[in-house]
């Protein structure tokens, strides 16, 4: 493979880099700006974390009506993991959501590039990148 090839190839990954590139730009911003309050424990992302950040500080899954590592599949014990490693915080909550989110628009960009060529690959990742964002 020449390299024009070889960077032609790598043309699909664009919406996966730019989509990470963005997401960690955005990694830390909990609450907004000029914000006092912030209602985290109570959103989607707090749902699912609560149990795995329970686990890590508190040494045990639920702490009360709290259930959801039950249903959220490997999820929770993922993320109890991250957690384990990196500490518990705003940031380290969203890697494991981030990480997941660049890889399936990298892996539909490969797919879709090998089945139809790059220019539907690049298009099907943007177009999923847009959807993550």
């Amino acid at each position: 493979m020449d390299r024009a090839s070889g960077i032609r190839a790598l043309i699909p990954l664009v919406p996966a880099a730019a989509l990470l590139v963005a997401l960690l730009a955005i990694l830390p911003s909990d609450p907004a700006a000029g914000v006092t309050s912030s209602r985290s424990p109570f959103t989607d992302e707090g749902y699912y974390l609560l149990n795995s950040r329970n686990l890590v500080l508190l040494g045990g899954w639920s702490t009360g009506d709290w259930n959801l590592h039950l249903v959220d599949g490997p999820f929770a014990p993922a993320m109890a993991g991250v957690f384990s490693l990196f500490g518990v915080s705003v940031e380290t909550a969203r890697v494991l959501s981030v990480a997941l989110s660049v890889t399936m628009v990298a892996l539909v960009a490969l797919v879709v590039s090998g089945e139809f060529g790059v220019g539907a690959g690049t298009l099907a990742a943007f177009a999923l990148a847009g959807q993550t964002s």
